[in-house]
């Protein structure tokens, strides 16, 4: 997969705005998320600024899949590091108040919690009331 460069151009659909496509590519990435190697050459193609544009997304299968792309890459603390420095804990924040996506949004915040840097962001937010 490496040698032929397949994750800079699923990276490069990611502009595109064929739903159908975007979901196929989502998915492709979210398999692909789980090798450490792709994971690293996502983070270098800027995968979160990508998957900024999806979090929210009207469309609820594109939004539902581009989280979990998200919370496969949340393990590692470089990527949680440009997940704060992207703005998405308060866009993930108010996604929590949909109950389709809590499950998951909760262990996506959970993971984003763990560094001390990361946790003054969650103070400008709803999420400790939400939470309880």
């Amino acid at each position: 997969m490496k040698n032929r460069k397949i994750i800079p151009q699923l990276m490069s659909m990611l502009d595109r705005n064929n739903p159908d496509l975007l979901f196929i590519v989502l998915n492709f990435l979210k398999k692909l998320s789980i090798f450490g190697e792709n994971k690293t050459e996502m983070k270098e193609c800027g995968i979160i600024e990508h998957l900024n544009r999806f979090i929210p997304c009207n469309n609820q299968m594109l939004l539902q899949i581009a989280l979990r792309v998200l919370f496969n890459l949340s393990f590692d603390t470089e990527i949680r590091q440009q997940i704060n420095e992207q703005g998405m804990i308060p866009k993930l924040v108010e996604i929590l108040k949909a109950p389709g996506f809590r499950a998951l949004i909760l262990k996506l915040l959970y993971h984003l919690s763990q560094d001390e840097k990361h946790k003054a962001t969650f103070t400008y937010t709803e999420c400790i009331p939400l939470v309880y």
